[in-house]
């Protein structure tokens, strides 16, 4: 009988034991995802993949590639036989075009990267159909007038109020709808008694189905890990506007950071670039230079200045060429913004060589090349080391306009095939 109890108490001691690792575990994997890993340091092959992160499992697809959780309702795929550091803002691929995830990290924390990923269009079967009833009855009468696709509703559902109920944020889009500035972007929150209230409505690009990469063909919004009054802080595309909540207006209202740009304001004069029709898509595109130049396609195309690099890579002042990825016309293609410096190409008064080369397929193209003011890793706080460069939202020839420093625009000049220079009046 002993030997009984004895065996039964080290079975009992033993599924102890596996018990508070496998809480502990989870306990270290759920702190590692708050704290914004994955929740795995390393994982190799031959591990279990078991996890309840976030709601999702951890699945070994067929191609070597694991789902180990969701942020910001996007998946992270990464090698398995890779260490896994946790999010890293390529995942969101073509989402951080519209929202420049960095620099808001700089100075908030960021609780959901995109509540814009997955759109419901069974309004008429929630209890929005009361509130949309007026602009559904116009749809149909301008249908009925012979109008081909006169409106087009989705909405996204998220708690920003952490109440419990889900709130909407609706997206109209369309004939009716969408004019140069955008679609009509409207929150509803829940109220505890089953009816809605409007907090917000703005126009703005929301429904984007052309571009490729947009999960759900929209523009990404935002959610900060902080709330104002009771509401979350939210991020908008294109010019990075945080909106919070008012609460004696009792709606959402824009706040724009202008100090959070640090040392980069002292370049480009951001607040008089935010009046109607000169957005900012992108703060800065130069805040991580890459000079793998040689391994890319680009060292086909600056041979005849890597040659003359190396005649003079002796001189106490050393050649340097970096670059910056974007794609510039919305192409789907990565383009290539290159700054050369050193002793061949930097003027004392002027600054450094500047090119633009888009990608068309398998080869490059010039469409700008200039002297500009860029590397300046002299100039504590600016980021990379360099100065920046915006990218506005609206496009001329299907090229975004860009404003270097000292608020010179970029406009592309479809005669020429290239950017061309000019000025903004302040």
């Amino acid at each position: 009988m002993k030997k009984i109890f004895s065996v039964i108490f080290l079975v009992c001691l033993v599924i102890g034991i596996m018990w508070c690792g496998r809480g502990e575990a989870e306990q270290n994997r759920t702190g590692a995802l708050q704290n914004g890993q994955s929740g795995e340091e390393q994982i190799g092959q031959e591990e279990v993949l078991e996890s309840e992160l976030v709601g999702a499992e951890c699945i070994l697809l067929n191609d070597n590639t694991m789902i180990v959780g969701t942020w910001g309702k996007l998946l992270l795929a990464h090698r398995i036989d890779e260490e896994v550091n946790g999010f890293s803002l390529s995942d969101l691929g073509k989402a951080s075009d519209f929202i420049d995830y960095e620099f808001i990290q700089e100075n908030h924390e960021i609780l959901e990267y995109d509540i814009c990923t997955s759109p419901r269009y069974d309004y008429a079967d929630t209890i929005l159909a009361e509130y949309l009833w007026e602009t559904v009855e116009e749809a149909e009468l301008l249908r009925e007038l012979g109008v081909s696709n006169p409106i087009t509703i989705d909405y996204f559902t998220y708690d920003l109020n952490a109440d419990g109920l889900e709130d909407y944020i609706v997206c109209e889009s369309g004939v009716y709808c969408t004019g140069s500035a955008g679609d009509e972007l409207e929150i509803y929150v829940q109220e505890e008694e089953g009816t809605l209230r409007k907090i917000f409505g703005l126009t703005i690009p929301l429904h984007l189905p052309e571009i490729s990469g947009l999960p759900g063909g929209h523009a990404p919004i935002a959610v900060l890990n902080e709330k104002v009054n009771g509401y979350y802080v939210l991020v908008l595309p294109e010019n990075c506007d945080i909106v919070k909540y008012d609460a004696d207006r009792e709606c959402y209202d824009f706040e724009f950071l202008i100090s959070d740009l640090g040392k980069a304001a002292d370049f480009i004069d951001y607040e008089s670039l935010i009046p109607e029709l000169r957005g900012i898509r992108k703060y800065n595109i130069c805040t991580r230079p890459r000079d793998d130049y040689a391994d890319t396609i680009l060292a086909e195309y600056l041979r005849e200045e890597l040659e003359e690099a190396g005649r003079v890579a002796g001189s106490s002042d050393p050649v340097i060429i970096d670059y910056f990825l974007y794609d510039f016309n919305d192409d789907g293609l990565e383009d290539y913004l290159v700054c050369m410096s050193g002793a061949l190409w930097s003027d004392e008064n002027d600054g450094n060589e500047v090119r633009i080369y888009v990608q068309e397929g398998e080869t490059v193209r010039m469409v700008f090349s200039g002297t500009v003011p860029l590397h300046l890793p002299d100039i504590p706080g600016l980021r990379g080391g360099h100065a920046p460069i915006a990218v506005l939202s609206g496009r001329i020839n299907d090229y975004h306009m860009l404003v270097l420093p000292g608020n010179r625009i970029l406009k592309y000049d479809s005669d020429s095939d290239c950017y061309q220079y000019d000025y903004l009046e302040f």
